[in-house]
């Protein structure tokens, strides 16, 4: 009995400690992103947008009449950023970068529930593949990390 209970101790640090090296690896590789500020259309749908202001922007974004397009989960968080953090970039690239190394971490795990071997590579791979840049170092591309978030949690 205390054989095992070491045992799925020890699987579980090494489970903390593969998930602890992924996000480490993301985060190291998208670093860079936290110097870069607001570029392309992040002034309309961020800095500019009237509708991350106020309360009943937030109630407007869900309703969907003022948009041209209808991302109501991206533009909350959008909101709630803005509260936060401001016209200040860094705390948006900050939130896209810790969703990627949260995206990278469910691909693992979701692999290897799949049992599908070289999963804990994979993710990985996923998390630092330069294909996901424009998607993490953009603000505005926030809503491609929050939809492969919540698809990999469904």
């Amino acid at each position: 009995m205390q054989t095992e209970l070491k045992r799925d101790e020890s699987s579980r640090w090494r489970l903390v400690a593969a998930a602890a090296i992924i996000v480490g690896a993301v985060l190291l590789v998208y670093l860079p992103a936290l110097r870069a500020g607001f570029v392309w259309d992040d002034e309309q749908l961020i800095t500019s947008n009237p509708l991350l202001r106020t309360f009943s922007g937030l109630i407007e974004i869900w309703s969907g009449g003022r948009t041209a397009d209808y991302f109501p989960i991206t533009n909350t968080a959008f909101w709630i950023e803005h509260h936060l953090f401001g016209d200040n970039p860094l705390g948006y690239h900050g939130l896209n970068i810790l969703f990627q190394a949260a995206d990278a971490v469910l691909v693992w795990l979701v692999l290897r529930r799949l049992q599908i071997p070289g999963a804990w590579l994979a993710g990985l791979i996923f998390g630092i593949h330069p294909i996901h840049v424009e998607s993490v170092a953009w603000i505005s591309e926030l809503k491609n990390v929050l939809a492969m978030f919540f698809t990999l949690l469904s």
